[in-house]
């Protein structure tokens, strides 16, 4: 009996200490709309206090106001936008995201994705208050923007397996007293 409460505990134990991905709603654009956009994107490893890594972004963006909207295909990995073709004259993105009571802030690196279309966006934030973001064409033309963008977190939802551990030990504690008391 005392072996199976302590696997019970254990199973419990390792899927409360399981990683979860806290995701943050976005968007951005600019007054005359040539760059918008907005979508969700998924933090992973905490880098240091109240900074995370930003692993995935999902959406869709416009670049120009008549332009239809685009899929963002992916995430750049850090340090590859800018790329060669504008020079490197803008520092290269690091994909992380700073947390304070549930606003998110991106720093003068940025976040770098991939539209549908080939596009790549950066957004960053180089003076801590206004964005800034720099779009490379598929042509490897360049367009900059001052943007009003907002990040805010999605409320957490329990992950399946917690609810299926958390269910397990009930029952177990509920079988252990029933045979207490039988």
């Amino acid at each position: 009996m005392r072996i199976s409460c302590f696997v019970a505990f254990i199973a419990i134990m390792s899927g409360s200490l399981a990683a979860r991905a806290d995701s943050f709603n976005f968007s951005f654009g600019t007054s005359s709309d040539f760059f918008s956009g907005s979508g969700t994107l998924s933090t992973g490893t905490l880098q240091a206090p109240g900074q995370y890594s930003i692993t995935s972004v999902s959406g869709s963006a416009a670049t120009a106001s008549n332009s239809p909207d685009l899929t963002i295909t992916s995430i750049l990995a850090p340090g590859t936008f800018p790329t060669p073709s504008n020079g490197g004259t803008f520092p290269a993105n690091d994909n992380s995201l700073f947390v304070t009571n549930g606003i998110g802030s991106l720093d003068g690196y940025g976040l770098a994705f991939i539209l549908s279309n080939g596009a790549q966006i950066n957004l960053y934030n180089p003076q801590g208050s206004a964005y800034d973001a720099l779009l490379e064409q598929p042509d490897g033309r360049l367009n900059f923007a001052s943007l009003t963008t907002t990040i805010t977190a999605v409320a957490p939802a329990p992950e399946p397996s917690t609810l299926v551990l958390l269910g397990t030990g009930l029952l177990g504690v509920a079988g252990g007293a029933y045979r207490r008391l039988a």
